[in-house]
């Protein structure tokens, strides 16, 4: 059988992270169809993977390293969960979160901030490894969510749970007792790919943080239709990596240019008064900021 160097499978979490793991891929063109609750879908016509397989993000790690899966999408705290950040190398990080883009936390919680591990305590915890590094005295049990409930009207004295915005702790009375790590949403892959295979993978690394770079930036198109008027706009600077100019069918050229977001009503106000016409704006899918 003819071994190639196109990566396998890539293992994307389902739950939470599903939605935006999805639409995230579907930036730089990864392509699909699921069929009713089918797990694994072919991707179409992708130079870097053969497959999707949808599992629960705390499976993926796990996955990755026995090699069933080359590489995978999860929360950092998945990784740590299973004992592998020695194992597993991270490829990127990723801007986004089960509600915001920033990164969860995993913290310690309960009614009172002053920390005791004694055989008395009961902690409720949705992070075995985690709490097993912390207490050794202290009663543990497995939470399957909710915690912050469970350790507020329940009788728990502490939980161990991922913190967001912070807002539910505040609203059962709890307070933070100690963060324990932050959990990004992470690329991550085998250590021991070959080498065809590591630069597959921080490619794609580099183009899914490229589809949030390009979400505070448009392409910008217009004409010029006086060549004259080329010095004037040129003295603006408005772009981020250069200004493409092209020859248009009967005199006159074609610009196209990256701004920023924020700026574009700013800059069609100045360029249409200095012989920009034709101006349109577009979305950007993702950008690959150029080598210099």
């Amino acid at each position: 059988m003819k071994r190639t160097s196109q990566l396998g499978s890539l293992g994307a979490p389902t739950g939470s992270l599903e939605v935006k793991t999805a639409e995230l891929l579907g930036k730089v063109g990864f392509l699909w169809k699921i069929f009713g609750r089918k797990f694994k879908v072919r991707l179409k016509s992708n130079p870097f993977l053969r497959q999707l397989i949808f599992l629960r993000p705390q499976e993926i790690p796990g996955q990755v390293k026995s090699g069933e899966l080359d590489i995978g999408i999860c929360g950092w705290d998945c990784v740590v969960e299973a004992g592998l950040e020695k194992e597993l190398r991270v490829v990127v990080e990723l801007p986004f979160a089960r509600k915001s883009k920033s990164p969860a936390r995993v913290a310690l919680f309960g009614k009172q901030k002053k920390f005791i591990d004694e055989k008395r305590i009961k902690v409720k915890t949705e992070y075995r490894y985690a709490a097993d590094l912390i207490f050794t005295k202290a009663q543990k049990e497995f939470s399957y969510g909710g915690t912050e409930a469970l350790v507020a009207y329940c009788g728990y004295d502490y939980g161990i749970g991922v913190v967001e915005s912070g807002q539910s702790i505040k609203d059962n009375n709890l307070v933070i007792v100690r963060e324990l790590f932050v959990s990004p949403v992470v690329l991550i892959a085998k250590a021991d790919l070959s080498p065809e295979k590591t630069r597959q993978v921080g490619l794609l690394g580099k183009m899914l943080q490229g589809a949030f770079l390009a979400e505070e930036k448009k392409l910008l198109k217009f004409n010029i239709l006086n060549p004259a008027d080329l010095p004037r706009i040129e003295a603006e600077k408005f772009w981020l990596e250069r200004l493409t100019l092209s020859q248009l069918d009967g005199g006159g050229l074609a610009a196209e240019a990256l701004i920023r977001k924020s700026e574009v009503v700013k800059i069609i106000a100045r360029l249409s008064g200095i012989g920009a016409s034709g101006i349109i704006v577009q979305a950007v899918d993702f950008f690959l900021p150029s080598v210099p």
